[in-house]
């Protein structure tokens, strides 16, 4: 996993110490769940719940790039340079959903949002995307 960039905080930093959360539930506390099959599969999701947000977290530039990406397809429109999120997602769908769509601006699209879901994929599942059981999905 990388490492954050310089804070003013003392390590261990976030993506650390979520790391050893996740490590010390796997290695400590599943191991004495016994055969509590509840228990068990709450341990296993606050694992998965402590990698994938260390993940995201050492990703620091997921969302500028992005917002940088999905900002440029919109440029042409004047919608874009000034929404951020959820709002700019939202118009990058109402342009792909004109009936007069530019093939260019299609493929850029295409483009831009396949990056964005590989990377949130590679976010909540690292190597999924190229195990066999993804290419049966397609």
């Amino acid at each position: 996993m990388r490492a954050m960039s310089a804070s003013l905080h003392d390590r261990p930093n976030a993506v650390e110490l979520l790391d050893a959360v996740a490590d010390t539930l796997e290695q400590r506390v599943l191991p004495t769940a016994g055969s509590d099959t509840d228990t068990r599969h709450d341990v296993r999701v606050a694992i998965s719940i402590s990698r994938i947000v260390a993940r995201q977290l050492a990703d620091e530039t997921f969302e500028a790039d992005m917002t940088s990406q999905l900002q440029s397809l919109l440029s042409a429109t004047r919608e874009g340079p000034e929404l951020t999120g959820p709002d700019l997602l939202s118009a990058v769908a109402r342009r792909v959903d004109e009936s007069d769509l530019d093939p260019a601006f299609e493929r850029a699209a295409r483009s831009v949002i396949k990056n964005l879901v590989s990377r949130k994929l590679n976010t909540a599942r690292p190597g999924y995307a190229s195990s066999p059981s993804a290419s049966t999905r397609g």
